[in-house]
């Protein structure tokens, strides 16, 4: 989509200033529905007279004039950035993300920061600054988290990209519950800078698209080292430009986990990422082979990571913090800190290395492994941070999404592409590749995308 779009921008077909304007109706007549931008950049119509000015002297960038949402933990110079705490509610930047720069200079326009939990610390899409946002397919239910506002924002066609990030499943966990395609890349393919507080090392920005062909065209934009990011320096240069052809998709072998070993999923996604997968047959893959990992469940060591790398950053501002915070997090995470010893936190590294050890026999067999995205559909937000039972069976926190996390910490290219509806919700197929196969990825997504429709359904808000 943003490709004509751009086209059109540049050939004079319409301006960048009516382009600007008939996305800025479509959010003020839809956002307070479901809140999903919190922030618009108020300097927008100007940049986009400049990129005007740009095409009528036959300049045309990547993105030229193209409209973008970023969510509210990136840092834009001269845009306010809360990461959803009030403690930052009056925080603008004076510098920029090395994404938001990289935008800039491809010619997209800001137009505003989408909401997310507080910190980003949980799958849902709530905090005490700007309140909750709601699933457009069912706005008594949660767009998933922590890019939640992201995924709405494509969803319901505020921008045609929206910039996430990802440090246990959340591009890929609100891509699947709003029925949008979500890539988390490998580690430092975007250079991170500033560098995160919270899920270091497993924590990586990406895009929440509506089209396939728009998030590789925005990962060619993004991708590529820079010194700010010292470990972007080593990482392998990806060429974002190939196309996947029959022959290839002959070759590829396909590995198909419907729980991983662990996890518990609703039987009707069970069944519609199942029907998702075996459809790969039709397009000429020969090599389809359902397979238990039996994984080890690192649920508990993100957990200890994530919760020690949190508290160590509020320290400073712990009791400011406890007074304003996000209520639900007292209940579970300063609990669940006080238990912890530094033990516990180096141990965490020594649990990946024994996950990688399972998946990297899998990885020798097969190309890539499809899992659901997560085990349900969007549920109430009335729930709070999760379902309390799956098919009946009583699970615990966090285990609604058990899918995505394990592939942060190994780092490793996943998808979130959608598949089908349950109940009128949608559900998104994960397609996992090995490390620094991000096109990989992405090129077996849009053969997908390409032969069957899902990513055409729409939301009636």
């Amino acid at each position: 989509m943003q490709i004509a779009l751009r086209e059109k921008v540049c050939n004079g077909e319409i301006s960048s200033e009516e382009l600007v304007t008939r996305f800025l109706e479509r959010v003020n007549e839809l956002n307070p529905k479901v809140n999903a931008i919190v922030t618009l950049n108020d300097k927008v119509m100007a940049e986009a007279k400049e990129m005007d000015s740009l095409a009528k002297k036959g300049i045309c960038k990547p993105l030229h004039g193209i409209p973008v949402t970023i969510k509210d933990n990136i840092l834009t110079k001269g845009i306010r950035t809360t990461f959803g705490s009030v403690l930052f509610k009056d925080f603008v930047p004076d510098e920029d993300s090395i994404i938001s720069e990289r935008l800039k200079e491809a010619g997209a326009l800001i137009l505003g920061k989408t909401n997310m939990p507080e910190f980003g610390l949980v799958g849902i899409t709530d905090n005490p600054l700007f309140g909750v946002t709601k699933n457009p397919w069912d706005l008594t239910r949660t767009p998933g988290g922590s890019s939640g506002g992201s995924a709405v924002s494509i969803a319901l066609g505020f921008s045609p990209i929206s910039i996430g990030n990802d440090g246990g499943g959340s591009i890929r966990i609100p891509s699947s519950f709003c029925g949008v395609f979500g890539f988390k890349p490998s580690p430092h393919v975007i250079p991170k800078y500033p560098p995160p507080n919270t899920f270091r090392g497993i924590s990586v920005d990406g895009p929440i698209t509506r089209y396939v062909s728009d998030a590789i065209l925005t990962m060619r934009i993004l991708s590529g080292p820079d010194l700010r990011d010292r470990r972007s320096l080593t990482v392998p240069k990806i060429n974002f430009s190939e196309e996947l052809d029959k022959n290839e998709v002959k070759r590829i072998r396909i590995a198909y986990s419907r729980n991983l070993g662990y996890g518990v999923v609703d039987s009707k996604v069970e069944k519609t990422v199942e029907d998702a997968v075996y459809r790969f047959r039709e397009l000429g893959v020969e090599t389809i082979d359902e397979i238990n990992p039996e994984l080890p469940n690192l649920y508990k060591a993100l957990m200890t990571k994530i919760t020690v790398e949190f508290a160590t950053f509020i320290y400073d501002k712990l009791e400011e913090w406890k007074k304003v915070t996000y209520k639900p997090y007292l209940n579970f995470l300063l609990p669940y800190f006080e238990k912890l010893t530094y033990h516990d936190y180096v141990k965490v590294d020594n649990e990946v290395d024994k996950l990688w050890s399972k998946l990297s026999n899998v990885f020798q067999k097969y190309d890539y492994l499809i899992t659901p995205t997560v085990s349900v559909v969007a549920f109430k937000i009335e729930e709070g941070i999760g379902p309390s039972e799956i098919n009946g069976q009583k699970v615990g926190f966090g285990e609604w999404s058990p899918f995505s996390f394990p592939f942060n910490l190994t780092g490793q290219p996943a998808s979130s592409i959608p598949v089908g509806l349950v109940n009128n919700l949608p559900v998104g197929m994960q397609i996992i590749g090995k490390p620094y196969d991000d096109f990989g990825v992405l090129k077996l997504s849009l053969y997908y995308e390409r032969n069957f429709s899902w990513h055409k359904m729409r939301p009636q808000v």
